[in-house]
């Protein structure tokens, strides 16, 4: 189905590197998915097509809170969906932060101003910010050709939309060749986009922002289905492409019996055809509109 390969984004010690940070750790949860905790060396996973190759690469920011990724749940179930379709698809590990442990049974847990490492939620995305622009960078420099999206889930749509709202064309002057290249993506998906539970939006949305399909539940508990009519509002002032498919469910988090977890594939929604499985198809007929005439 495809190939992988693993790059670190950065040579020896990356930028915002965290001295004090616990070392990386994988679980899996009771369905077997893949989940990685306390990032510290940032990287990407590629996942090539071994025969199609539509020229897409698309750049996957797993959720988790920003204190996990759920790797398999995000990342891989779209390379097994997507990658057949002839997409490149890029697993991206940024880095978390690390919240106080007696926090995650706090209903008020994110608003605190520091995590057990004495980042601040900017810090917390910042850094990972740096990571989500490096690792465009990378995947254009290696991908030439091809259209570059990034899509998110919850907290990784947190972070896929600073990357459509906050880019730059690279640097020419840089010894490191890769930081010549764009991290601006083609276009982006933000599924189920969260940010602290909070429903206004904090990006700076400008006519250069970047196209995003947006997918979203009706009655998403943990992450507000107002904030993304709110970003949906910014992109309509200031004229940005933009696409919508809001569902009638209910579910946030994804484990196996949660038929209904908005944009998850699974295996078994998958197969169930789920409507809002149908995502992987109406973006690339959305992409294939947006640039035909480019």
């Amino acid at each position: 189905m495809y190939n992988l390969e693993t790059l670190n984004l950065f040579d020896g010690i990356p930028p915002n590197f965290c001295e004090n940070a616990h070392k990386e750790k994988i679980t899996f949860t009771k369905d077997n998915e893949k989940t990685i905790h306390n990032v510290t060396n940032p990287s990407i996973t590629i996942f090539t097509p071994q025969t199609k190759n539509i020229e897409i690469s698309l750049i996957v920011c797993p959720g988790g809170a920003y204190k996990r990724l759920a790797w398999d749940a995000h990342v891989t179930n779209i390379a097994n969906v997507l990658c057949p379709l002839g997409v490149t698809v890029v697993g991206l590990k940024y880095r978390l932060g690390k919240p106080p442990q007696f926090a995650w049974s706090n209903p008020d847990r994110w608003t605190g101003l520091v995590d057990a490492y004495g980042l601040s939620r900017q810090d917390i995305t910042s850094t990972a910010l740096i990571d989500g622009k490096r690792a465009v960078r990378m995947v254009r420099s290696l991908n030439k050709n091809h259209r570059v999206g990034v899509v998110g889930y919850s907290a990784g749509a947190n972070l896929a939309m600073y990357l459509a709202t906050t880019f730059d064309l690279g640097d020419s002057t840089s010894t490191d060749i890769i930081e010549h290249c764009s991290c601006k993506s083609d276009f982006n998906v933000c599924i189920g986009t969260w940010h602290f539970k909070e429903t206004s939006p904090v990006w700076n949305v400008t006519k250069d922002t970047v196209p995003t399909f947006f997918i979203h539940a009706h009655e998403d508990p943990v992450a507000p289905i107002e904030l993304t009519k709110n970003i949906v509002l910014e992109y309509q002032k200031h004229n940005v492409p933009y696409k919508i498919s809001f569902f009638n469910v209910k579910q946030h988090k994804i484990n196996i019996k949660q038929s209904h977890s908005v944009g998850h594939l699974t295996q078994q929604r998958v197969q169930g055809r789920l409507p809002d499985t149908e995502w992987p198809l109406h973006l690339l007929e959305w992409v294939d509109v947006l640039f035909s005439s480019k």
